[in-house]
């Protein structure tokens, strides 16, 4: 068994080591067998081996399917409950890699569907339906998905701001943000 990633119990504020087995079962501390890269109330992901993150903030409840890859920058916020996929089982079978670049902020319930890039600190809204590119430094949202307009140069300056400010605490351990 080896170590892939962490977790902290919000309710105590305790880190806990996630460890998988060859067969791809994560078990935490005190926790009972759960799925794949899944957290304690947090997030899961299918096919993690295809997961690539960086130093990132993903939310409770969140979803992944990472069969033909998921790559997640470094600063990004995915709020609770996404559903990122790389892989449908629409009736099209649409499969791709999913891409969000740095300092992109995606709201609550968002569903990215697969072969979409997320540009660098683009804003996502709440409950949209990601199914076409969205470009970088803009504000989108909706069903489907639309970018409603471009950052002014003091919003991007400011969300780079905000990012420095927040900076980043590396589990000291593993490297990835400690919360």
């Amino acid at each position: 068994m080896k170590i892939k990633s962490w977790t902290v119990d919000v309710f105590k504020g305790e880190w806990y080591d996630t460890v998988f087995d060859e067969d791809g079962n994560a078990y935490s501390k005190g926790l009972s067998k759960i799925c794949p890269v899944g957290k304690s109330l947090n997030w899961c992901c299918h096919n993690y081996d295809k997961l690539k993150l960086g130093k990132c903030s993903i939310g409770a409840f969140t979803m992944m399917n990472a069969k033909y890859g998921i790559e997640i920058g470094d600063y990004v916020q995915l709020g609770s409950h996404c559903d990122v996929f790389s892989v449908s089982t629409h009736w099209k079978g649409d499969k791709g890699k999913v891409v969000i670049k740095k300092n992109a902020r995606i709201g609550n319930h968002c569903f990215i569907m697969p072969d979409v890039t997320i540009g660098e600190n683009a804003i996502v809204g709440a409950f949209s339906f990601i199914n076409i590119n969205i470009p970088d430094n803009c504000i989108a949202y909706g069903v489907p998905v639309r970018v409603i307009r471009n950052l002014s140069k003091d919003e991007i300056a400011e969300m780079e701001d905000i990012k420095k400010e927040r900076g980043v605490k590396l589990h000291p351990k593993y490297g990835v943000e400690k919360r």
